[in-house]
């Protein structure tokens, strides 16, 4: 019999047969179900709103992508586990699909665990369920689930991703390596931060399996058609001087391509949107999340005096935009300037900006009450190996001293000495 662990796919299928068998285990109740994950499956986060004077409860899976486990994950790991999330984590052990995928394999490891979460929900319960993902190794959290959930409610929308003001391209320009601006993204409200971003989003169990599924859909129709179109698929190192391509778009542009195809041209059944059709939108004005992309961190990305991450809206002039049709819009409007602050509640440090994570965690104070020695003994849960195990096992590795100081950064501290 072949050995599972030398071979990729053989291992992926006995994850998912194991996965299978522990989500056929779960009784039908609801009840019993959430005992069953809470002592030996995915962990839940419950939220408690009061909504025109009745109290409603709402269970958040929260969900990252991390291959090797690091500093970097173990300080987005502390920052979310000391504002009272319950974290899954994706990735471990999948490494050799890491290497294959590249970014895509993200939303792969996703829709498998999507499914069980659907299979397990029953179906008057997941319009109360919701799947909050984000990236592993360039987050913060700022704030609780609580004010998360209050404000995705208040969005009125089924999912929401953060928004950032780097364009999106398209599929057609980067199957053949061209990175420009899609010219016909849709633009629903007057931002500094229209356009998408996957790094984070939140949405209803339902919403997020319809999503996924149109993904690799759109994933493998499309890239069927360019091979019908163009021939066969180039390797990546293959550029422009020895070959005429197709590339395959969505390797270059990874799960942000994707996703901001889906958001913007995706077409359902009798011409509606996709967008439409899940009821998908942005935190266009960075209410819960913040994506610090060509933000400046000290003017846009600020630390408020109780250590809290506060983004500053900063638009001086319509020269400002970077795309030429939101500086026409903006002076169509009349708009000059372009001011305002919000309390987020999860920063996302992407692209250059990741260099800046570290430095804003150690200004970043714990909440109020925060017993760090319990901090280290919270539980997490790794979905690939289907482990429970303690935050202060999961990070042993990369510091030697498990006790913090008053900062997020604190935590690291010693261990970033210690290796320079």
């Amino acid at each position: 019999m072949p050995d599972a662990a030398a071979h990729p796919r053989l291992q992926m299928l006995a994850n998912l047969q194991m996965r299978a068998v522990f989500f056929g285990l779960i009784a039908c109740s609801w009840v019993a179900m959430l005992y069953a994950q809470l002592v030996s499956g995915p962990l839940l986060t419950q939220v408690t709103l009061e909504l025109g004077g009745k109290f409603q409860v709402y269970y958040i899976y929260a969900v990252t992508y991390a291959t090797p486990w690091s500093m970097e994950f173990c300080v987005m790991a502390a920052s979310a586990t000391a504002h009272g999330y319950r974290l899954n984590v994706l990735g471990e052990g999948r490494k050799a699909y890491f290497d294959q995928d590249s970014f895509l394999d993200k939303l792969w490891a996703l829709r498998d665990f999507v499914a069980g979460v659907m299979h397990t929900t029953p179906e008057d319960m997941r319009n109360h369920t919701l799947i909050l993902f984000f990236d592993g190794y360039d987050v913060l959290f700022s704030g609780n689930p609580r004010t998360l959930v209050k404000r995705f409610v208040r969005h009125k929308r089924k999912l929401l991703f953060g928004a950032e003001n780097g364009c999106c391209s398209t599929r057609e320009y980067m199957t053949f390596k061209d990175n420009r601006c899609d010219p016909n993204w849709p633009s629903d409200k007057y931002t500094t931060t229209p356009f998408l971003n996957s790094g984070i989003f939140l949405g209803f169990v339902t919403e997020v399996d319809h999503l996924l599924t149109a993904a690799k859909n759109e994933y493998d129709s499309y890239l069927a058609k360019l091979q019908r179109d163009y021939g066969p698929i180039q390797p990546l190192h293959e550029t422009w001087e020895t070959s005429k391509g197709p590339w395959d778009p969505y390797m270059i542009g990874g799960d942000q391509l994707l996703m901001c195809q889906l958001f913007a041209h995706e077409v359902v059944r009798r011409g509606q949107s996709l967008r439409s059709a899940i009821d998908m939108s942005l935190d266009y004005e960075s209410q819960m999340f913040v994506n610090a992309y060509k933000m400046e961190i000290g003017r846009e990305i600020v630390i408020t005096t109780k250590g809290r991450v506060r983004y500053d809206v900063n638009l001086d002039a319509c020269d400002a935009w970077d795309q030429v049709w939101f500086q026409n819009e903006c002076r169509q409007r009349g708009v000059h300037r372009l001011r305002g602050e919000t309390l987020p509640v999860i920063v996302h440090f992407n692209g250059p900006q990741k260099q800046n994570m570290i430095s804003v965690a150690s200004q970043m104070r714990w909440p109020d009450g925060q017993n760090i020695a319990e901090l280290w003994e919270s539980e997490i849960f790794s979905v690939s190996s289907g482990a429970h195990m303690a935050l202060k096992e999961a990070c042993a590795p990369y510091k030697t001293e498990l006790a913090c100081g008053a900062t997020v950064g604190e935590c690291l501290r010693y261990q970033t000495l210690e290796t320079q």
